[in-house]
C-alpha cells in the first residue's frame, strides 16, 4: 500500500490542475455506452473535465431514449440517446446512414462545442460528417488493433473517405497510428488509455494465499479474441507439476461451453473454473497471485492496468498492440511471444515456483498509474484540445 500510495502522490504533484486553462466545450459521439473498455475510459474523462467545470455532451448513436449509462457520469454531463438504428461494422450505411447523420448533426450543432470527438471507427466517421460545412475541430480514436477490424465494405469505403478529413486521430499506442497512411499518420496523437486512482480500492486487504490455495485468473469476455482455451491448454501443461494452484477465469460470452469442453478434456474440472460475471473484480485481484491475459489481439487492455495498480503481476502474450505499451517485461510481469504456448506455460510455471519474483513483480506493479492515472493522461487530452481549437 505505501508503494502504490508514493507513486500517485508523486505523479500527481508534477501535473497539477492548472486553474487559469481554458474550460472547453466538448461533444462525445459514441455508439452506446454499455459495458466496454472504451465506454469506460470515456466515462473516467468526461467525469474528471465536469468536475474540473468543463461543459460535456456525449451523444449515443443506437441507445433508445431515456436509457442509462452502464457506468456513472456526472450528472452535469449531458447525456443525449439518439434512439437510432445500431450501428455495426455490417450496418449498411448507405440505406440508414442519413437519419443519424441528420440527427446527429442537429443535436451537436445546436450545442455549438469547441471541438467533436468521435470514439470508436463508425463515430469517428459520423461525427467528421456531422462536421462538414463547420469550422468545428473533429479528434477521431481507434481503441482496437486497426489491423484485427475487418470492416462491412461500405464502412471501409466510408473511413477511407473521412479519416483523413478529421483535425487529429488519437490512439492508444503508436503501432496503431502506423497503421494508416501517412496523411492520418501526421495527425496522430499517443495517448494511453485512463485510470482514475480515485475510483480504485487501493487499501484493500491483500487475501493472496490466505486460504493455503495459489490463483491464476483471467479476466474478459468468453470470446474468440480473449483467447481463454489458450489459457487453460498452458494451465493444463503445468498444472500436475504445481497441485497447489488453481485457475479462475471470470466473464461470460460465447464460448463458455467450448471451454467448458476444453477444461473436462484436460481433465482439469477441479483445477480449471468458470466463474461467471463479477462485479468485485478488485477483490479478486486482491485474492490471486497472477494475472494471464491470453488474448489474439488486444487494443490497450484496462484488465493489466488495473490489476497492476492493484499490485498483481500480469503474463500477456505480446499481441500485437497493448500489452508491450503496459508491462514492462521482467520488472512488473511477463512478455511471452505472441501465440507461442510453451512459452505461456514456461512463464506462468516459473512464476507459480518462485514466490520472490512474484513479489518483486508485484512491487514494481502500482507503477502503472505514474502513466495512466487521470491527471497524467487528461492534461495530454487537454494540450491536444488547445492545439486544434488554435487551428480552427
Amino acid at each position: 500500500m505505501e508503494v502504490r500510495s508514493q507513486v500517485v502522490s508523486h505523479e500527481l504533484d508534477q501535473n497539477p490542475v492548472d486553474s487559469n486553462r481554458r474550460k472547453y466545450r466538448i461533444s462525445f459521439v459514441i455508439s452506446n455506452m454499455g459495458v466496454g473498455g472504451a465506454q469506460k475510459e470515456l466515462a473516467t474523462l468526461t467525469n474528471y473535465w465536469a468536475r474540473q467545470g468543463w461543459s460535456i455532451q456525449i451523444v449515443t448513436i443506437n441507445e433508445v431514449s431515456g436509457a442509462q449509462p452502464k457506468f456513472p457520469l456526472d450528472p452535469k454531463i449531458e447525456y443525449v440517446p439518439l434512439d437510432m438504428p445500431a450501428v455495426s461494422r455490417f450496418w449498411p450505411p448507405k440505406t440508414k446512414s442519413l437519419g443519424v447523420l441528420l440527427a446527429l448533426r442537429k443535436v451537436i450543432r445546436s450545442w455549438n462545442p469547441d471541438v467533436i470527438v468521435g470514439f470508436m471507427w463508425a463515430a469517428n466517421v459520423l461525427a467528421i460528417k456531422a462536421a462538414t460545412g463547420t469550422r468545428i475541430p473533429t479528434v477521431i480514436t481507434e481503441h482496437l488493433d486497426p489491423n484485427q477490424l475487418k470492416l462491412e465494405p461500405d464502412w471501409e469505403r466510408l473511413t477511407t473517405q473521412n479519416y483523413p478529413r478529421a483535425t487529429a486521430l488519437v490512439a492508444h499506442t503508436q503501432r496503431n497510428i502506423d497503421y494508416f497512411p501517412a496523411a492520418i499518420r501526421a495527425k496522430g496523437h499517443d495517448i494511453p488509455s485512463v485510470l482514475d486512482p480515485e475510483s480504485l480500492p487501493l487499501d484493500l486487504p491483500n487475501s493472496c494465499g490466505a486460504d493455503g490455495i495459489r490463483r491464476v485468473i483471467g479476466v474478459g469476455r468468453l470470446d474468440t479474441q480473449k483467447a481463454f482455451d489458450r489459457l487453460i491448454e498452458a494451465f493444463g501443461q503445468v498444472a500436475q507439476d504445481n497441485p497447489k494452484w488453481i485457475l479462475e477465469i471470470y466473464g461470460q460470452g460465447a464460448e463458455r461451453e467450448n471451454l467448458e469442453t476444453i477444461i473436462a478434456k484436460l481433465g482439469l474440472q477441479d483445477r480449471a473454473f468458470l466463474r461467471g460475471v463479477t462485479h468485485k473484480v478488485f477483490e479478486i485481484m486482491k485474492g490471486a497471485d497472477f494475472l494471464v491475459m491470453s488474448s489474439r489481439y488486444e487494443g490497450f487492455p484496462l484488465v493489466l492496468c488495473e490489476a497492476l495498480s492493484m499490485g498483481l503481476p500480469v503474463v500477456s502474450f505480446d499481441c500485437t498492440s497493448g500489452p508491450r505499451e503496459i508491462i514492462r517485461d521482467g520488472v512488473d510481469g511477463i512478455l511471452v511471444p505472441d501465440g507461442d504456448m510453451a512459452g505461456l506455460a514456461k512463464a506462468m510455471d516459473r512464476l507459480m515456483k518462485n514466490d520472490s519474483e512474484r513479489a518483486m513483480l508485484a512491487k514494481n506493479a502500482p507503477e502503472i498509474l505514474s502513466r495512466v492515472a487521470i491527471d497524467v493522461v487528461a492534461k495530454q487530452w487537454t494540450n491536444l484540445f488547445e492545439s486544434v481549437v488554435k487551428c480552427r
